[in-house]
């Protein structure tokens, strides 16, 4: 799979669960290698904002590969693409001290703009997201609407993941409402408030 799967939906704001989710096996291909989709299903127990939880999710990931980048395959650690990339799903989070549950949910819509390399194994990544990437329960969601972001990415050794470094990001435009990105504490007092 995309070696930066990961990065990316942290940095769509789904930080806390993306921190935790390590999405299994290689990319499922579709009808052409230029499309990837993956359904992805996991289950574990960690320390969620403060609270002892279990989280079952599940969800798919499909992307379009306009453009590499970095690759493919030279070295394979560092891949990189610019396409068009869609996440949905779900995660149900189960306080362990009262069994409390909230379903976590996520609609992703993602226009990956470029990566620049700056030199010295810096790059400049830029993208836009749109949709609903953070809801819990039925509620409001958290974030909505779209955003413009750039992050640095230091990728080093290209032969290795090991080294990599992902700078915070900057909101380069903002319509909508997204205080995910800019703070886990949204996602933390809304998970409080259902299960706490």
């Amino acid at each position: 799979m995309h070696t930066l799967i990961r990065f990316r939906l942290t940095a769509l704001g789904l930080v806390a669960l993306s921190a935790l989710l390590a999405l299994p096996g290689g990319p499922a291909a579709a009808k052409s290698d230029k499309v990837i989709r993956e359904d992805y299903a996991d289950s574990f127990s960690t320390d969620l904002c403060g609270l002892n939880v279990d989280v079952d999710v599940a969800g798919t990931f499909r992307a379009t590969i306009h453009v590499y980048v970095i690759g493919p395959n030279q070295p394979p650690a560092d891949d990189f693409w610019i396409g068009n990339i869609n996440d949905h799903g779900g995660a149900t989070i189960t306080n362990t001290a009262n069994g409390k549950t909230v379903v976590q949910t996520w609609i992703n819509n993602i226009k990956e703009a470029g990566l620049v390399d700056l030199g010295g194994g810096y790059w400049q990544y830029t993208f836009a997201q749109s949709g609903i990437p953070v809801r819990l329960g039925g509620g409001k969601p958290i974030d909505v609407g779209r955003i413009v972001i750039t992050q640095t990415i230091y990728f080093g050794d290209l032969s290795t993941g090991d080294d990599d470094v992902f700078y915070p990001g900057i909101a380069l435009s903002d319509s909508g409402r997204h205080p995910a990105f800019y703070s886990e504490k949204p996602f933390c007092d809304a998970l409080l408030k259902a299960i706490g």
